[in-house]
Parts: structure tokens; C-alpha cells; sequence
């Protein structure tokens, strides 16, 4: 069974994929986590390759309900040496502060692979 986590609820489903949003608007990639840490008080999980238009950073602020779900997650696809699947918002201008429009992107969920 996948389990999904979204910020604001928490999905345990056979196709996670298909329920997360993907379009213009949000993207998906599959990380393999190199790093987590915070940093200007959002959790950030750091990629060891890059997903589309060079992002390899994705944030979630403290404040954000299922943060410490994804920090989990993160910190145990790093443990595990899993794959994190990730779902974020694609415009830069969402991102949390701290979380350089170049290469970092809000998140907005997460899926334990």
C-alpha cells in the first residue's frame, strides 16, 4: 500500500498518484532525498538530481498542518535511502520565504515509494 501525505490530510490509497493534483499548476518528482533541514522556519528536503526547470529544493512551512508528517517522511526516505515522491506548486511565487525562486518550490504533499 502507498501512503500519501497532503498538507491538511492524511490518504492511505493504492493509486495516490492519480488523486494528487498534476498540471500546470503543480508538478511531480521522485527524489532521492540528499538532505533535510530548516531553514528560515520551513522544512526543506533537497534532491540529489533536479526535477523539471532545475528545482531541487521543496518547502513547507512550520506553521502548514502535516509538517511534521513530511519531515518525517523526508527524514526517513533519507534513513532508507528511498524514494520520496513529491507534489508541488510549479509557480515560484507560492514557495515559502526563505525558498529561492531558482531552484525551490512549495510543497504540497508527499508519497513514501
Amino acid at each position: 500500500m502507498i501512503v500519501s501525505l497532503l498538507i491538511g490530510a492524511v490518504l492511505m490509497v493504492q493509486d495516490a498518484p492519480d488523486l494528487l493534483p498534476v498540471d500546470a499548476e503543480h508538478g511531480s518528482y521522485e527524489c532521492t532525498v540528499k538532505g533535510v533541514f530548516i531553514h528560515e522556519g520551513a522544512l526543506v528536503i533537497r534532491c540529489e538530481g533536479a526535477a523539471p526547470g532545475g528545482v531541487q529544493r521543496f518547502s513547507v512551512e512550520r506553521e502548514q498542518l502535516r509538517y511534521a508528517d513530511i519531515r518525517d517522511a523526508a527524514s526517513w526516505a533519507l534513513e532508507t535511502k528511498r524514494p520520496l515522491g513529491l507534489f508541488y506548486a510549479t509557480d515560484a511565487s507560492r514557495s515559502p520565504r526563505g525558498c529561492e525562486a531558482r531552484n525551490c518550490r512549495h510543497l504540497i504533499g508527499v508519497e513514501l515509494r
